[in-house]
């Protein structure tokens, strides 16, 4: 049985299966639709590449969620308590073992 090959600028009508252009829109044999799936590919790989970029997004997030779980937590304090104690002025240095109230008497 010899290999019937179709040509390659050509489609098959789903109808009577003979060869039509690409460009046909309609069967010249039977007048059968053709048309209606050459943008299915197209379209299918459209959706697959936005499905993919989502899924992108959404693993970018997770991790840097994840990354911001698991980071220890800040020890760090404001430097207000950290630094050093103001120096002391002339005045409070005179007085340093002084009492600010008197010792009451008589007890």
């Amino acid at each position: 049985m010899p290999r019937v090959t179709k040509p390659k600028s050509s489609e098959v009508c789903g109808r009577c299966l003979q060869s039509v252009p690409l460009k046909a829109a309609r069967c010249p044999h039977c007048g059968n639709r053709i048309d209606s799936f050459r943008s299915l590919p197209i379209f299918v790989g459209i959706i697959g590449m936005i499905a993919l970029v989502f899924v992108i997004v959404i693993m970018i997030q997770v991790v840097q969620n994840v990354d911001l779980e698991s980071s220890p937590p800040d020890t760090q304090q404001p430097d207000s308590i950290l630094s050093d104690p103001k120096p002391a002025t002339s005045a409070e240095q005179e007085k340093p073992g002084q009492p600010e109230k008197p010792p009451p008497l008589n007890q």
